[in-house]
């Protein structure tokens, strides 16, 4: 049969196990269940990652805008051909929708402001 010595040196070293893995489990649900430093994290990571992103993109449109303005440098009458076709583009369109732009009719008129309209419009399709 074991003494009160035995038993006493085999309790303490049980308690002392418990202790520790108490403790070691402890450590772990700490870290499981630490949602603010894991958010806290991951936030700092995002912004690490807009900040990159921001960068290259101003980048980006530096080497463009350094690129569009030598071209314009080498070739000023290639771009002044592209602006005024496109000028004469939009000119046209702009006519061409006057022209299609339905007229009002007396009928459609409930208001002042309805008048008014219709009074402007007459008065550019005269011009």
């Amino acid at each position: 049969m074991r003494d009160r010595h035995e038993i006493k040196t085999e309790i303490d070293a049980a308690q002392e196990d418990l202790e520790h893995n108490i403790a070691q489990l402890k450590e772990v649900i700490t870290e499981k269940v630490d949602v603010r430093g894991k958010v806290h994290d991951k936030v700092e990571e995002k912004k690490v990652q807009a900040m990159d992103a921001v960068v290259r993109v101003r980048q980006t449109v530096l080497d463009v805008y350094r690129q569009a303005r030598s071209f314009v440098r080498e070739k000023p009458l290639v771009v002044a051909g592209i602006a005024s076709g496109v000028l004469l583009v939009g000119t046209g369109l702009l006519a061409i929708r006057s022209k299609l732009r339905p007229r009002r009719r007396v009928s459609e008129i409930h208001g002042v402001d309805d008048l008014l309209l219709a009074i402007e419009e007459l008065r550019q399709r005269r011009r």
